[in-house]
């Protein structure tokens, strides 16, 4: 095997047999170099990677971190518009609400002053109407002081004027058949309306006078007291059925009303007279002692916190 010839260049820088070893350990050792840098190129291109890599991956983190509270917060920013215009709506509500309780209150206002005003206009017509009512007490107990009453009547068919005449003039020869002289004075005679099945009911009979009025109440109580038989309706020409009458002043409703509530207080109160005159109720505690009259229904009251004694 022949070799090529070498250059003469080439022998001129070649090394002698003995400088190859030199020369091969030199080119080892470059080359080891070059190895070397190469790999410390390598590692380092791979820890740039690695780090351009974990940048990255911070870097999208960091991103769907910020998207996400980006999200969060457009959320809560509408929720903040919402709850601010819900606010906005309450407040509004809330001023209307207001508005319509101003005008309410003042509404209550006026009724409040209205129901014054009706207050003091009805105080003004209750004494109006008590003074009317005193007025037609009066007018009453005027129209009827000649005139009596006698209750618990019986009722008879077919009876007219005629026969209640002769059963006051009957009831008159009983308790005074010496003088008649009153018993011709009357003026009228009549009955009192009362319930369709009654049978029983009040004449009234009026005088020419209140003389002679008041001469037959003296007889009749005159003849209750001196007489043991209690007035009934024989005394009237009336025998069946019998039942006891009671004869008094022909008194106003008012009056009559006083009467029964005077009695009343006269039983509980040991009040021993309780009558009427004139149409007045009268109440006396024991003989000889001052006569109470009996104006109204508060009198009675009062005599009542007072034992007997009038404010």
């Amino acid at each position: 095997m022949q070799r090529s010839p070498i250059k003469k260049t080439e022998m001129t820088h070649s090394a002698s047999d003995t400088d190859i070893p030199n020369i091969f350990s030199k080119e080892s050792e470059k080359q080891s170099k070059r190895i070397s840098a190469k790999r410390l190129r390598m590692a380092d291109d791979d820890g740039l990677g690695h780090w351009s890599i974990f940048k990255d991956e911070i870097k999208e983190l960091i991103d769907a971190m910020v998207d996400k509270q980006n999200t969060r917060l457009d959320k809560l920013e509408k929720n903040i518009l919402v709850i601010k215009n819900q606010n906005d709506a309450i407040t509004n509500s809330n001023n209307d609400i207001k508005q319509s309780m101003d005008y309410v209150s003042e509404q209550i206002k006026d009724l409040q002053n209205k129901i014054s005003n009706l207050e003091g206009e009805k105080n003004t017509m209750t004494k109006q109407m008590d003074m009317i009512d005193v007025r037609i007490d009066n007018l009453e107990r005027i129209n009827k002081k000649s005139s009596i009453e006698i209750r618990n009547v019986p009722r008879r068919p077919k009876e007219g004027k005629k026969e209640l005449f002769n059963m006051i003039q009957k009831l008159y020869s009983v308790i005074d058949s010496q003088d008649m002289t009153d018993a011709y004075q009357l003026r009228d005679v009549y009955r009192l309306p009362s319930k369709p099945d009654a049978t029983t009911s009040t004449i009234v009979a009026e005088f020419s006078n209140t003389l002679a009025k008041d001469n037959f109440i003296q007889k009749v109580k005159k003849y209750s007291k001196n007489k043991n038989e209690q007035l009934n309706s024989k005394h009237l020409g009336i025998n069946d059925p019998k039942t006891f009458i009671y004869i008094s002043e022909h008194l106003t409703v008012k009056a009559t009303r006083l009467f029964y509530l005077a009695r009343d207080v006269a039983k509980t109160q040991g009040f021993d007279f309780c009558w009427t005159s004139n149409g007045r109720v009268f109440l006396r505690k024991k003989e000889n002692a001052p006569h109470i009259l009996v104006k109204d229904e508060e009198t009675l009251v009062s005599i009542k916190k007072n034992s007997g004694q009038p404010e």
